[in-house]
């Protein structure tokens, strides 16, 4: 598909798991549906990279070091309890 940045952004906010290229290589269509199947998401390397870019450049914008400091307090404490190895019915049934 498109490689424009605003486009990608609103695919990826409609659920999108995985984007290539309309040039991509054969063998990266085949490794997309393969690893989409997984329920893994898959991006060509270009999208990839863009990404990671934009990524980055949002951790620059907002100061930030570590992507940690991205998630809000709540999502913290989800993470925490999932890290202590409770499962999702666990962490759900704690917050509730």
């Amino acid at each position: 598909m498109h490689s424009d940045e605003g486009y990608l952004v609103r695919v990826l906010a409609a659920g999108a798991r995985g984007y290539l290229l309309k040039d991509s290589a054969e063998l990266h269509l085949v490794q997309a549906i393969q690893t989409v199947v997984q329920g893994k998401p898959f991006f060509s390397p270009q999208i990839a990279q863009t990404l990671l870019e934009d990524y980055l450049r949002q951790l620059q914008q907002r100061g930030l070091q570590d992507s940690y400091d991205l998630l809000t307090d709540r999502e913290k404490e989800v993470l925490q309890l999932l890290a202590e190895g409770k499962s999702n019915k666990e962490v759900a049934s704690l917050l509730a």
